[in-house]
């Protein structure tokens, strides 16, 4: 039973952590002009990452019943993956703009 809730409180802390970063980087992408850039992170947080990963732990969880959990992590994961592509993405506009 410990172990269950420390997993939750892991998970959460973790991700409000980098939501906060990508909600940063869509906020720094309109501000320098990057309007695609902030769209591609919004898309990516909020679609592309939480459907694949839900389908793909859910079918984890139905098949191993000790591990409902792992559905709580798609939201981190999506969150780790969208800051990587911040990340890339900022480089590139920061480049470009030659600031």
């Amino acid at each position: 039973m410990v172990t269950k809730k420390r997993n939750a409180k892991w998970t959460g802390s973790v991700y409000k952590d980098f939501v906060g970063a990508n909600i940063a980087f869509q906020g720094l992408f309109q501000a320098m002009e990057g309007g695609i850039q902030s769209l591609v992170i919004s898309v990516c947080r909020q679609v592309l990452f939480i459907f694949p990963f839900a389908l793909i732990f859910s079918k984890v969880a139905l098949t191993y019943s000790g591990m409902k959990w792992l559905l709580w992590t798609v939201f981190p994961f999506a969150e780790i993956l969208t800051l990587i592509i911040a990340v890339i993405l900022f480089k590139k506009l920061w480049k470009s703009k030659k600031i």
